[in-house]
């Protein structure tokens, strides 16, 4: 709205413009109630207004574009849309896969609880009076997955649950030998993939809203103060290399990028310089991130549901056959 108004409206008139739109009853309305009332005590300083909306890195680069000027915040407003729009595809992707996925571990979890508390004291009860010596395989191994679950069931899945929660930590607060060699596989290259393309985008965004020499050194300063433990360790890798007098493409082709990704980016910066490699880079990154993402999680959404599809119809599978072997052995039972 702002670059095809050309200057007519402010940000304030559009904050104004939308709460008399939509009113209090609307979420839409009341956030911009509270985003014109901020922006006028703080008289128009963007990160105060924003100061809980957004992230660090994010105000860092609104901040230093609005001190730029009207195109220099136009051009920051652009990227930061990108890197939102990218962070809901993400969201979309991986709520895609998580819902089916959740959904039959669910099932399948509410299926094994069955099995100790009421499949199982339901068909030996039938049975009730026959000896142990007549079961058979098949029963035999019913009755201790039962027991075995009945035992240890809780802590299998609240072990599954621990381990997800860990895999989740470990994303942003993993670092070292460990964190190095994890990146080679889903998901820790994924979401280094991700921080690569946030990264980049920003530091685009912060190289065309700045002048000087110091530009790059400034913009890695922007991003440090609201980086997580993992980008932290990262971006003071990099200063340190920048430090050591290591050329600029070469730095950032170190922990942030794969092998191919490092090329890529060394190519475009020979060819088109830093801010333009950052650009083109970014890009690059966003897609890879989408395709990879498609297609993995199309390959765990499945594997998720026929793994439990099998699981339910074995387990049904085993107490058909549980159930014959108990008939059979009671009729022998009789008989002898």
């Amino acid at each position: 709205m702002l670059t095809e108004l050309k200057g007519s409206r402010t940000l304030r008139d559009i904050f104004l413009l939308d709460a008399t739109r939509y009113g209090t009853r609307h979420w839409r309305g009341r956030l911009a109630q509270q985003w014109a009332i901020r922006y006028e005590l703080s008289g128009g300083d963007l990160v105060a207004t924003w100061f809980d909306c957004c992230d660090s890195d994010t105000l860092a680069l609104i901040g230093s574009a609005q001190n730029q000027g009207e195109l220099a915040l136009l051009a920051a407003f652009r990227q930061v849309a990108e890197v939102l729009e990218t962070k809901k595809k993400i969201r979309q992707a991986v709520l895609y896969v998580a819902g089916p996925g959740l959904v039959s571990f669910v099932i399948l979890s509410a299926m094994l609880a069955a099995v100790p508390l009421f499949t199982v004291p339901q068909v030996f009860a039938a049975f009730g009076d026959l000896p142990e010596d007549y079961l058979g395989v098949f029963s035999r191994g019913l009755l201790l997955f039962a027991d075995y679950l009945s035992r240890f069931g809780v802590w299998l899945w609240l072990g599954a649950i621990v381990a997800l929660g860990m895999i989740r930590f470990s994303f942003t607060r993993l670092t070292g030998a460990v964190r190095n060699a994890l990146e080679n596989v889903q998901p820790w290259r994924g979401y280094r993939t991700y921080q690569g393309f946030r990264v980049f985008a920003l530091l685009c965004a912060l190289l065309r809203a700045q002048t000087g020499t110091q530009r790059l050194s400034t913009s890695l300063s922007a991003i440090q103060p609201g980086a997580n433990q993992w980008l932290s360790w990262r971006l003071h890798e990099l200063r340190q290399r920048l430090r050591d007098g290591e050329p600029a493409h070469s730095a950032f082709s170190h922990g942030v990028l794969s092998r191919s990704e490092s090329w890529y980016f060394g190519d475009i910066t020979a060819a088109q310089g830093l801010e333009e490699a950052f650009a083109a880079t970014a890009l690059h990154l966003q897609e890879q991130l989408l395709q990879s993402l498609s297609r993995y999680g199309q390959i765990l959404k499945w594997c998720l549901l026929v793994g439990s599809v099998f699981a339910l119809l074995g387990l049904g599978l085993w107490h058909f056959v549980a159930i014959d072997e108990l008939r059979s052995g009671l009729l022998l039972f009789h008989s002898s």
